[in-house]
């Protein structure tokens, strides 16, 4: 634990994530800046991170230059501290600038400063006081910029809310900022912050803020950001869903090893509202802390015997001290760790006997919860009370329709109280947990449940080949899911142990392993086991299991490229199950269409199917495995279609499944794609980065390895770094022709060709060695993967238009990606056919693909391509006789000077201001100046999109090279 130790500052650390309220704060204190005076209210529960987001634009602010007055609220008993802040700020005052600075600024300073007990303490009337305050703000900020900082609001007394209300009314005309942060769970309905807070909000001067919680990724920087090193997955999991993206909560935990019981410190900030309630209050309080969700009234009521009006009045104590929250007819915590807390202030005995209280209410009345629900808490309840009949209530628990998820966590439970049980049952028990842990997508305990069974069957002196290679079989799934290295060796394993008579067995282990292989490239053997799992399917008249097995096929044959191939096994597939599947092959088949359709390139049919599938795995319970894949398929296929906007909301929906590590990384890189293609740098940058957090470090090749590569060589690409790029690509080019997705690998390829053109147009610009191992890499990596289907060819030639192959034309793929019905690579192509054309000197061609190419674009809103046209655009004008070939004639024709077309040459080679300024003997302020004209004569918004223009403009003939 922490007990014992000093609490590290709210604010210390990196800021993670705020990205949004960030954004919305750089536009208000530019407001300010301005001389427009503004206020933010920054409101939130404890520990979201207010304070923490106020000091760190407070911090950057006093970077450029801003006065910084920090002041707190502060409460003692029931009133607050009178005019705290206006004190704290008064006390730094006259500190810095000083009485007499004060007294030049605002002659009637002093009768300010006699609200401080150093000089005077007198009481000043409140108006005078909010004039003479108001006008010293408005003074100080006609010199130069302020913030004024107040935490703490929900402790303020009257004074202080009517000053600030005077202030956003008053001030006129002065660069000053007003942020106040406050605790929404101080705030019950009575609170006298509240009215202020509405009022506030109807100033046009005046924005609130409500910092929500991190998601997963977020809290896998913090915690990174926390330990020192990068967290592992179970730790990311466990942390995460205990604090629920709570900064301060996950920090605590971090801090204190995420032990079992709360750390000391944690546990008190939890506690402070509760042990301030009167005792029938906390007694309800206490009571639905047993339950481990929100509890019905009813329940509540049968538990504690309270007569209705009583409960009733507790409930509302509680609610409004913000200890529990009221959800129709149910309560709640504020947060789980709330409940944590308040369970362990109960002596063991206490919660042992309320648990079986609440057993045993439960048991009398199950109509108290849904059917699906009250076994389970039932079950909860016994083991909790240490009582003999939970593993009994298990079981029957067990019984009910529960989603996978709840289902693993109740035969895991099972588990944990039936040591007794014989090792056969035990075995089937595990095995029943882990299907259900893989099929709810809680990956990390199927791998521990799957080590655990593992165990137990490998220590019986006679052993079962058959279950030894179906947890082999499981142990391949969970290693590929959770990151770990061992898969395809866990599948080798299983087909060693696997008898030669194991039945129905051997066909589901078969086809189990094939599942692994297709995803580690070894399509061949794929297919070859699947087929054998059809033909014993056949053999014993079993039409599921040969159903699973064609629909395997099809997926090692479309991982493989295949996609004409699978259609055959796909068709059989769903022949055999009829109109009425099994929702988890209802979910496979539309799977596998949606990755075959993609491939012939029927984008539109593919994401109907891929929709079928994300729509048939949130009915089954399969949402966070299957549906996770699935929906990473509809995204791609989205974006490729074109529908970008339908994309996010895709996206969205599942990043709110907390989905796990790979399925997650991919879904933030397609955010961040994009976001760069619509020209949102920033977001493209820390959706990267939160995809490369919950990206494995296991060097398997998977989808989202390529996806984030893809993404982090563009990135690099748009910031004028083309080395970064390339290393991005090279640091996945190895796993690209065994990635088991063809398109993505193609992407790879395509996006490291564009990275190579850019590498040959700044050499040939810069008279630079050309170097041809990056563009042989390439080239040796298409050779090895297949391009017979309409979408490899697309991309296929894509990269030999990028690689300046022969025969390779840009207007030809633009009509090709138009016929896939893919407006992004469509408009792309265009602007490079009309390139080439302005290259050949043919203007009206030009145009023509620039207008194609606009009107892609404008649907898309790809604001980065739109100005690349609008340059391109500008280039078929008019163009002087004197031209020269070395690009000068472009840059006269931009307006460019010859000083400004040197200082251009040198940023393109990479050179700082600094280093330009010495290599043509000017100054760096000079060369800034430089900088900023010649951009705006180019039309560009960056050193990296100028350089791109260079290399653009220097690029004649580049094909030839």
């Amino acid at each position: 634990g922490v007990s014992g130790r000093t609490a590290r500052p709210a604010t210390a650390g990196p800021l993670i994530g705020r990205a949004t309220e960030l954004a919305r704060l750089e536009r208000v204190a530019r407001l300010a800046e301005a001389g427009s005076p503004q206020c933010v209210l920054i409101g939130g529960a404890t520990g979201i991170g207010k304070t923490r987001l106020m000091a760190h634009v407070s911090d950057s602010l006093e970077e450029g230059g801003a006065r910084i007055i920090r002041t707190t609220c502060m409460r003692f008993g029931t009133p607050g501290l009178p005019l705290a802040p206006v004190r704290g700020a008064l006390r730094q005052l006259a500190a810095d600038p000083g009485r007499r600075a004060l007294r030049l600024l605002l002659p009637r300073s002093d009768a300010l400063l006699q609200l401080l007990p150093e000089f005077g303490a007198s009481d000043v009337p409140e108006p005078q006081t909010f004039e003479l305050f108001g006008a010293l703000l408005q003074q100080l900020g006609e010199r130069r910029s302020l913030v004024l900082t107040i935490d703490d609001l929900q402790s303020a007394d009257r004074a202080t809310r009517d000053l600030l209300g005077f202030l956003v009314r008053t001030l006129r005309s002065a660069r000053v900022l007003v942020m106040a942060a406050y605790r929404t769970d101080d705030l019950p309905e009575s609170h006298p912050l509240r009215p202020c807070l509405a009022n506030l909000g109807q100033v046009p001067c005046v924005t609130t803020l409500s910092p929500g919680h991190l998601n997963r990724a977020e809290t896998a920087e913090l915690l990174a950001a926390e330990l020192g090193r990068r967290p592992g997955a179970e730790l990311v999991q466990r942390l995460y869903r205990r604090s629920a993206g709570n900064p301060l909560f996950a920090q605590e935990l971090a801090r204190a090893g995420d032990a079992g019981h709360l750390p000391d410190s944690l546990r008190a900030l939890l506690l402070q509202r509760v042990t301030t309630l009167p005792g029938t209050a906390r007694h309800v309080v206490e009571l639905a802390s047993i339950a481990d969700r929100a509890v019905p009234h009813q329940l509540l009521a049968r538990v504690s015997g309270l007569p209705e009006d009583e409960l009733l009045a507790a409930v509302q104590r509680a609610a409004e001290a913000r200890t529990l929250l009221v959800r129709s007819d149910r309560y709640d915590f504020s947060h789980p760790l709330v409940r944590d807390a308040v369970r362990e202030s109960l002596l063991p005995v206490e919660r042992r006997l309320l648990h079986r209280a609440f057993a045993e209410a439960i048991d009398g009345r199950p109509d108290l919860l849904p059917p699906g629900e009250s076994a389970t808490q039932l079950a909860f309840h016994w083991s909790e009370a240490g009582e003999a009949k939970a593993p009994s209530a298990f079981l029957q628990a067990a019984g009910e329709r529960l989603c996978p998820a709840e289902l693993a966590r109740v035969l895991d439970r099972m588990l944990s109280l039936s040591p007794e049980l014989p090792a056969p049952e035990r075995l089937d028990l595990h095995l029943s947990a882990i299907k259900a842990a893989s099929l709810g997508g809680e990956f990390l305990d199927m791998s521990r449940l799957v080590d655990r069974a593992l165990d137990l069957v490998l220590a019986q002196p006679v052993q079962d080949g058959a279950r030894v290679a179906l947890l082999y079989a499981y142990k391949s799934i969970a290693a590929h899911h959770v990151g770990e290295e061992g898969a395809p060796a866990a599948a080798e394993k299983a087909l060693a142990a696997m008898p030669g008579d194991a039945g129905p067995a051997r066909a589901r282990i078969l086809d189990m392993v094939a599942m692994i292989f297709a995803q580690y490239g070894r399509g061949a053997r794929a297919v070859e086991l699947a087929e054998q799992a059809a033909a014993l399917a056949v053999d014993r008249g079993e039409v599921a299991l040969e159903a699973n097995a064609r629909i395997t096929i099809a997926w090692a044959l479309g991982r493989a490229g295949a996609y004409a191939e699978a259609v055959g096994p796909l068709r059989e597939a769903g022949r055999l199950l009829g109109p009425s599947p099994d929702p988890l092959q209802a979910c496979r088949l539309h799977l596998n269409r949606a990755s075959v359709l993609h491939g012939l390139g029927d984008y539109q049919g593919a994401i109907a199917a891929a929709r079928q599938g994300v729509a048939a795995t949130g009915q089954a319970g399969l949402a966070r495995s299957l549906g996770a894949e699935t929906a990473i398929a509809l995204g791609l296929l989205l974006f490729l279609g074109g529908r970008w906007e339908e994309m996010k909301d895709v996206v969205a929906a599942a990043l709110a499944r907390d989905l796990p590590g790979g399925s997650g990384a991919a879904f933030h890189a397609l955010l961040g794609y994009v976001a760069l293609q619509q020209g949102d740098s920033d977001r493209a940058r820390r959706e990267l980065e939160q995809a490369e957090t919950l990206a494995f470090d296991g060097g398997s090749a998977r989808p989202w390895r390529l996806l984030t590569a893809v993404q982090r060589s563009e990135v690099a690409l748009a910031g004028n770094e083309p080395e970064a790029a390339r290393s991005a690509v090279r640091s996945a080019l190895p796993y690209a022709p065994d990635s088991g997705c063809p398109p993505l690998a193609w992407a790879l390829l395509a996006a490291g060709a564009q990275v190579e053109r850019t590498l040959r147009l700044r050499a040939r610009a810069l008279s630079l060695k050309d170097d041809d191992t990056f563009r042989a890499e390439l080239r040796d990596a298409a050779r090895s993967m297949r391009s017979d289907s309409p979408t490899l060819a697309a991309f296929a030639a894509q990269v030999s238009a990028e690689l300046g192959e022969p025969g390779a034309t840009w207007s030809g793929l633009a009509a090709t990606w138009e016929g896939l019905g893919s407006p992004y690579y469509a408009a792309r192509a265009h602007v490079r056919a009309a390139e080439a054309a302005l290259r050949d000197g043919d203007r009206a061609t030009a145009k023509t693909h620039l207008a194609k190419a606009h009107e892609g674009a404008t649907g898309l809103g790809a604001r980065p391509m739109l100005e690349e046209i609008a340059w391109f655009g500008r280039q078929t004008g008019p163009r002087p006789p004197d031209e020269r070939a070395d690009g000068r004639g472009d840059l006269r024709q931009m307006g460019l000077t010859n000083r400004e077309s040197d200082v251009l040459g040198l940023l393109a080679a990479g050179r700082s201001n600094r280093q330009i300024g010495e290599a043509l003997g000017i100054t760096t302020k000079t060369v800034s100046t430089h900088v900023s004209n010649l951009l705006a004569k180019l039309g560009v918004a960056s050193r990296g999109e100028a350089a791109a223009a260079l290399y653009r403009m220097r690029g004649t003939d580049i094909s030839s090279r």
